[in-house]
């Protein structure tokens, strides 16, 4: 059975997830205290492998919810999971419910918390049912009749309706019932072999039966495969396993066996959640070297202390520590081996050692030669070993016909090992689907966004999740959600990118989208056609700018556009006698490009665009005040501050970008809004962002092709 989708209601922050989507391996995406852990839970719930997963009434029920709840817990269905049937599977169920293979194909498996489950077929029709009963007093009444007819037939009628009677008995399914169509074809089938069209009084015995057998299907009800025991016995049986991890028991590098030893025969319930992750990765361990922790110390004895050994004990004891070595040996070797083939961050080697009552992992490299203890290693490579040893050998046991559910694996990896994991995860796919959470970009895969799955929190701060990644316009929870799949589309966009680029810095996301605009329009007017893609990278400060601008000019150094305020000015004195002292021309100040004193980014947008943005962002009663006393001879954003100061309207922090979406979604919508002196002054800026710092020779050579301006090219912005 492979699980397709699932629905999770009333559970934790959860009311209801709605049906969820299911791939091989599928990405749980969302910020912290998202509830992306509420979602993998319930799965568990539904049938946990190993120990584990008990439903725990007090904590899954939603408070606000509880008291109303906590009296129908067998109403309240928390997990529901759809289920493709294999073919096997869904022939055998359709033989036990006497109907085609087709309706069982596709399962629906529930738990309510009361711990009972449901089961549902949806593709399935009714069944006919009769009772046993009254097959029982049909068949009787037949007996009867024929009993009183003399004949030498008797006998062989009487074997007959034994026949019938055990062949009706292997059809009941274990319930008070028969399938409709398992009565029918028997007992007419007994009706053709024991009384033939020219047997005596054959006639009046053959309507007698057919009365009776109609009289029986009158009776017969509607019922679904799923109301017959073995039915939903068989399949809550087949069903998948869940297993759960969250806490990968890092292991510890000096181990100390007897310790272990005790430990191993506690009840995890006992040990604490960390104590017994890492027991259940240390368990594990030694089932992988093929030795228990007894033994390992058994080899080593070396029998009491102040002892005399005889030259026979002695050769016995070397003898038991050879043969530990080579078991350690033989085992670091194969971990080594297996290791290096899924983490590609270093060509490790470990050694197993084993001294007295200690047990110790070593771990070497290529670029350190000399072994270290693993705790002396980061923290990542110990979340790793741990981690890998953990599946490595569960996996070959229990996760046979298993889901593997994975909380926020690899958080402390880096992000190139991070991607390591996607290898890890598409081999365990294959013979387990696998869903994990997440909130890195480095976790999500941008080759399988289908397979991601956005988990947010809504206005009554309940979970929700979507495979829609759009992200609704003022939905701030929604985009916060967003931004780690946003991060690695980027990331994958941005390596072949910024190869070819022409990279401009701006001072902040404001910048970014205004000038974005700026280029969109340009370009679909056709007043500019750049050979190579104008991007523009944030950075604030001349510290920032001067790393940027280090990292993004790989081959030259990237334009800067700065504000022409005090800070931008200052800003651009330190790096015109900086990084930038034999390249000023890059340097570019938004005032030579507007008509305003110190002007900043938004003073190069048009009038038209900005002020029907700010009426909208920051009503008042009057939506006229802003443009009534605005001067378009000042900077823009003083004006701004002034005027939601009087208004007594508080700015919230990153007011500049709101703004500027705002005005970049009513760009998009009328870009014909743009007028044509404010069309002059970007193709102006742009000119500058394109030829900044080359002479006219390399100009040609990088193919600049900047077209003037005409009237039939407006007709593109309509």
């Amino acid at each position: 059975m492979r699980l397709t989708r699932y629905r999770v209601t009333n559970f934790r922050s959860i009311i209801d997830s709605g049906w969820i989507n299911l791939d091989d391996v599928t990405t749980l995406v969302g910020e912290n205290e998202t509830g992306k852990t509420n979602l993998l839970l319930p799965l568990w719930k539904l049938n946990p492998a190993g120990g584990g997963g008990e439903i725990e009434v007090l904590a899954d029920i939603p408070r606000r919810r509880y008291s109303e709840l906590r009296r129908r817990l067998g109403e309240i269905t928390f997990i529901e999971a759809e289920f493709a049937v294999e073919e096997a599977l869904a022939n055998e169920l359709g033989t036990l419910a006497d109907c085609d293979a087709d309706q069982t194909r596709t399962v629906i498996v529930g738990r309510a918390y009361d711990g009972k489950y449901s089961v549902a077929f949806p593709q399935a029709d009714p069944i006919l049912v009769v009772s046993a009963t009254q097959v029982v007093t049909t068949l009787s009444k037949i007996v009867t009749h024929l009993s009183q007819l003399a004949s030498q037939d008797q006998v062989t009628w009487s074997a007959a309706l034994l026949s019938a009677q055990a062949e009706l008995s292997a059809a009941r399914q274990g319930t008070g019932f028969y399938t409709h169509a398992a009565v029918a074809k028997r007992i007419m089938v007994i009706t053709a072999t024991m009384l033939p069209e020219d047997a005596v009084a054959s006639h009046d015995v053959r309507q007698m039966m057919l009365d009776e057998v109609e009289a029986l299907f009158a009776g017969a009800k509607p019922q679904q495969p799923h109301d017959i025991a073995s039915v939903s016995r068989l399949v809550i049986e087949r069903m998948p396993q869940f297993i759960y991890y969250s806490d990968y028991g890092t292991l510890d590098t000096r181990i100390y066996l007897p310790r272990v030893i005790e430990d191993l025969n506690r009840p995890a319930e006992d040990l604490g959640r960390k104590a017994a992750a890492q027991m259940r990765t240390l368990r594990v361990l030694f089932q992988f070297v093929g030795l228990s922790p007894k033994e390992i110390m058994d080899l080593g004895h070396e029998g009491e202390p102040d002892t005399d050994l005889s030259q026979e004990e002695m050769r016995r004891t070397a003898r038991r520590k050879e043969e530990r070595e080579v078991l350690l040996v033989s085992a670091a070797t194969a971990l080594s081996d297996r290791f290096r083939a899924w983490w590609k961050r270093g060509n490790y080697s470990f050694r197993l050692s084993a001294d007295g009552n200690y047990f110790t992992i070593w771990v070497s490299d290529a670029e350190r030669s000399e072994p270290v203890q693993l705790e002396g290693r980061s923290h990542g490579l110990q979340w790793f070993l741990s981690f890998f040893i953990v599946f490595l050998v569960e996996r070959a046991v229990q996760h046979s016909n298993a889901v593997l559910l994975l909380d926020e694996p690899g958080v402390t990896l880096h992000p190139l090992a991070q991607e390591d994991l996607f290898r890890f995860f598409a081999d365990l796919a294959q013979n387990n689907q696998l869903i994990y959470t997440a909130h890195s970009p480095f976790l999500i895969d941008p080759d399988q966004l289908s397979s991601v799955r956005v988990v947010f929190v809504n206005e009554h701060g309940e979970t929700e999740i979507s495979a829609d990644l759009g992200k609704l316009e003022r939905d701030r929870r929604r985009t916060r959600a967003m931004f780690a799949v946003d991060a690695a589309l980027g990331l994958s966009v941005s390596y072949p990118l910024m190869r070819y680029a022409r990279p401009t810095i701006v001072e902040r996301i404001s910048d970014q989208t205004y000038l974005t605009i700026a280029k969109i329009v340009l370009i679909a007017a056709g007043r500019i056609q750049p050979p190579r893609e104008v991007v523009f990278l944030v950075a604030s400060g001349p510290e920032a700018i001067t790393a940027t601008a280090s990292i993004a000019g790989s081959k030259e150094l990237p334009t800067v556009l700065l504000d022409s305020g005090a800070t931008g000015q200052q800003a651009a004195h330190t790096l015109r006698n900086g990084l930038y002292a034999c390249a000023k021309e890059r340097i570019l100040e938004a005032s030579a490009f507007a008509d305003v004193p110190d002007a900043e980014i938004e003073d190069l947008m048009p009038r038209e665009l900005m002020l029907p943005a700010i009426a909208f962002l920051y009503r008042t009663n009057d939506e006229t005040l802003f443009s009534e006393n605005y001067d378009a001879a000042k900077a823009i954003n003083p004006q701004i501050k002034a005027y939601c100061q009087r208004q007594g309207i508080v700015l919230q922090p990153g007011w500049r970008a709101d703004l500027a979406l705002e005005v970049e979604r009513r760009a998009m919508l009328k870009p014909e809004s743009v007028p044509l002196k404010t069309m002059d002054c970007w193709q102006s800026l742009f000119e500058r962002i394109v030829t900044s710092g080359f002479d006219g020779s390399a100009r040609a050579a990088d193919g600049v092709a900047l077209q003037p301006w005409t009237q039939e090219k407006a007709s593109l912005l309509n």
